[in-house]
């Protein structure tokens, strides 16, 4: 297969960034230009929640370092005229001051009346007052004041059918704050010892685990090597708070084969072949290689002939690592070394993030192997790259550590202050803060959270992974808010704050839930996820591919949502995650600062997903091969069309994605990554800044079309296939009216396999804009191509436009249908 492309080496890596995050060849002007071009659209349209703070959105576009001439001494960049309410959407009509009742954390009981002069004490109270008003239309609110849960319940709180029509909600103006955690009162330190010329400090708790603590609301970090806070390092600071490499990595569970062959499932009695080359059928694997790893016990990774690597897919975690002096760690013993964890990054790329349990450390010859674990990562290699070790308590050298040891029930704690410590201390105990519960014959209906706080989840990143279909994930069906069985279910106006699993999570049967105004902030894996259910194991696994019992989040609608600082622990994580999940859209969010791709779409599950009026930006911070959005359509999937009550059909609708602003930069690949087959896609009216890419296919990408969006500064170009298959000729890809700059000189703006002319897709109209105003296509000219009758319409530009100019172009495209 011939290729005209490019040579260029960071064609995998991403963006050729300098040390602030952009490509280098990008004028410093521009970047600030687009920079405020992006904060004033998101005020004056009013993306993200009521209360936004946009001096952290202005902070994160780092105005004042990319400007120089940046002042907002009247606040005029950092306060919107405007700002729309998720109140205008009309979500909970119906519900009044009747058949309310009150709660208050410090001057309620249980034994009340639950009015607002008498509330009662506990949220569990509540539900149960309210459970006796069957069928009405119910309200509990939440007087200022912190409720942790734990102490109510050690499952955290639960609602099902009996609780439909159930608003939750805070007082106007208060900070009701539901937590995961239990407030450490009793604490009575002493002193243990000196390290580093630092003092560690203990005192009994009466406590089993503590997974996460708490001084003030604010993290404390477990025991780790090297030392960093999750929250404000990683691989896109220095120093990163990783090591930086292994001497060499042990091989794990795959060195000598399965135990078992595994289940492999190809189902050829149903195929989308007419539009999908690579991926038209249904394929899987149950145990294998993977047994007992994934739960359910299920894996397109664990498959030796799966359609995209083979046998070179296969999922292959190591087994422990090897050392060496650049490591710095010291040989003393590690008490306790099987409560250590090891994170490391999936080599190549940095997908994903892999946990291990410390099985032993040798000393002497330096290695550190493991015993559970890797499940985090899908698509795990023999090899990682960076990594660290934490919850070793001889690690504990550096202050705002903590150490727990559970033999003891004994906390010690390098104190970042004088005396002895003080201050609000929380240990996170729950992983689900609020579950919501039913199913499709018996759903929970009408439910809505309002303005409540919910912070500080316990980690889940030990806790049981399914891979969730073929994209490159694995994930916990778990959160800090779970919904499963649902219809109307409303989180509004809510807070999240260091919750150290996934924010909220729609699993199984879900209709028409709405997540609108709300903020997300430190978290430690994604923010929203949605993963539908299918019978993935009876029958040898041949019925994973039958979505027709709707048992999946459809018609959600996430809105005017504020994301930032995600993907603590798991790197392989967004701000909104999806996986057999469809006709979801995502209106007015502002999402920023995380790891990898800000918004995923693991599979191309029966399509129909919108996205629209967006910012995203800072994403693949720390990894590569992707960008603000990813998607992937590996697998084969049978819904009904257009909607629950329609005809079943294996072709997804197309998704939208219209009027956002996505800027590409760390090592973002391009904007827009739809990866692996991904098909029926028309993007249109967006401004995509920087990447390596405009449009992008690869592995018989098909029917997607990209026509009036701007790319600004891209290199090297505005097209690309990445081969590994065709598509097929009925179903080619288009790339229509763009305007696309290019940021350098290149031979080409676009790369296709030139050999197959039935496949290329098509072009026309276009605007290329580069410093000589010389491209081509396919080895010739632009004149020559167009003289065979390729690539009407579109013209080649001398020079790159001024900023302003770019500025208006951006403004104008945003604002056409």
């Amino acid at each position: 297969m011939l290729f005209v492309l490019f040579a260029v080496s960071n064609a995998v890596s991403g963006n050729p960034a300098g040390p602030n995050d952009v490509p280098t060849y990008v004028p410093q002007s521009f970047d600030c230009a687009i920079r405020k071009f992006a904060l004033k659209h998101a005020q004056d349209n009013s993306l993200g929640p009521v209360d936004i703070a946009w001096k952290d959105v202005a902070d994160a576009l780092q105005l004042e370092s990319k400007c120089a001439q940046f002042e907002d001494s009247n606040n005029t960049l950092l306060v919107s005229a405007d700002t729309a309410s998720w109140e205008s959407y009309n979500l909970f009509e119906g519900h009044s001051d009747d058949n309310t009742f009150y709660v208050d954390p410090t001057k309620g009981s249980d034994s009340n009346a639950g009015t607002i002069t008498s509330p009662f004490q506990t949220i569990t109270r509540g539900i149960k007052a309210a459970r006796m008003l069957k069928g009405a239309n119910k309200t509990i609110i939440l007087r200022d004041g912190v409720y942790y849960i734990a102490k109510e319940s050690l499952e955290g709180l639960t609602l099902t059918s009996a609780d439909s029509n159930l608003m939750i909600k805070g007082f106007p103006g208060e900070n009701a704050i539901v937590s995961g955690g239990v407030p450490l009162s009793s604490t009575k330190w002493s002193k243990f010892g000196e390290r580093n010329g630092h003092t560690i400090w203990m005192s009994d708790v009466a406590l089993d685990s503590i997974p996460g603590l708490r001084l003030d609301r604010e993290r404390v970090v477990r025991a780790r090597h090297p030392n960093g806070n999750p929250e404000t390092m990683g691989l896109h600071t220095i120093p990163t708070g990783w090591v930086s490499a292994a001497e060499s990595w042990l091989p794990g569970r795959a060195a000598n084969g399965p135990a078992t062959p595994p289940i492999e499932i190809f189902v050829g009695s149903i195929n989308r072949s007419s539009s999908y080359s690579v991926y038209p059928f249904y394929t899987n694997a149950i145990g294998g290689i993977c047994n007992g790893l994934f739960t359910p016990n299920v894996s397109f990774w664990c498959n030796p002939r799966n359609p995209r690597d083979g046998a070179h897919g296969v999922w292959n975690g190591s087994g422990g690592l090897v050392y060496n002096d650049s490591a710095s760690l010291d040989d003393k013993p590690w008490t306790n070394e099987t409560n250590g964890i090891v994170q490391v990054w999936h080599n190549g790329g940095h997908w994903a993030t892999q946990m291990y349990m410390v099985d032993k450390r040798d000393i002497a010859s330096k290695t550190i192997t493991w015993s559970k674990g890797g499940f985090q990562d899908a698509r795990a290699s023999p090899e990682g790259a960076e990594w660290y070790v934490e919850n070793i308590f001889e690690l504990l050298d550096s202050p705002n550590e903590f150490y727990f040891s559970q033999e003891q029930k004994r906390l010690y704690l390098c104190f970042n202050g004088t005396g002895p410590p003080s201050g609000d201390f929380i240990a996170t105990q729950l992983h689900t803060l609020l579950r919501v519960t039913g199913n499709q014959e018996e759903p929970v209906e009408h439910v809505s959270l309002v303005n409540i706080t919910f912070r500080d989840a316990a980690q889940t990143f030990m806790e049981p992974h399914g891979v969730p279909s073929s994209g490159d994930w694995a994930l916990q069906r778990m959160a800090g808010v779970f919904l499963e069985g649902t219809q109307g279910t409303v989180i509004a106006g809510c807070k999240f704050i260091r919750m150290d699993g996934n924010g909220v999570m729609l699993s199984g049967y879900n209709r028409n839930a709405t997540i609108i105004g709300n903020t997300f902030q430190f978290i430690g894996d994604s923010a929203m996820a949605a993963w539908g259910t299918m019978d993935d194991t009876s029958d040898n696994g041949t019925h994973g591919y039958d979505g027709t019992k709707g048992d999946f989040p459809r018609y959600t609608l996430v809105a005017h949502n504020i994301v930032s600082e995600l993907g603590l622990w798991e790197k392989q994580s967004s701000a909104w995650f999806q996986a057999r999940s469809m006709q979801t859209s995502l209106v007015n969010n502002i999402f920023f600062n995380g790891p990898r791709a800000g918004i995923n779409f693991n599979d191309g599950f029966g399509g129909g997903n919108l996205l629209q009026g967006n910012l995203l930006f800072n994403f693949c911070r720390e990894s590569t091969d992707h960008g603000p959005f990813n998607s992937w359509d590996r697998q084969l999937y049978l819904v009904n069309q257009p909607d629950d009550n329609g005809n079943p059909s294996v072709y997804p609708q197309f998704n939208v994605i219209t009027q956002n602003i996505m800027i590409a930069n760390y090592q973002s690949q391009e904007a827009v990554d739809n990866d692996d087959g991904s098909g029926y896609y028309k993007t249109h009216h967006n401004v995509l800044v920087y990447g390596n890419y405009g449009q992008k296919a690869d592995m018989g990408g098909h029917d997607n079309f990209h026509e009036n969006n701007l790319y600004a500064y891209l290199f090297p170009v505005c097209y690309v296939d990445l081969g590994g298959g065709e598509a097929i000729p009925a179903h080619r890809n288009g790339f229509h009216n763009n305007t696309c700059i290019q940021g350098m000189d290149i031979a080409n703006y676009a790369g296709v396999n030139c050999k197959d002319n039935a496949s290329i897709p098509s072009f026309s109209n276009n605007k290329i804009y580069n410093p000589s105003g010389v491209t081509g296509f396919c080895g010739m000219t632009e004149a020559q191509w167009q003289a065979q009758g390729h690539d009407p319409g579109t013209t080649v530009h001398k020079g790159i436009p001024k900023d302003a100019d770019i500025i208006t172009m951006a403004a104008n495209i945003l604002s056409s249908d």
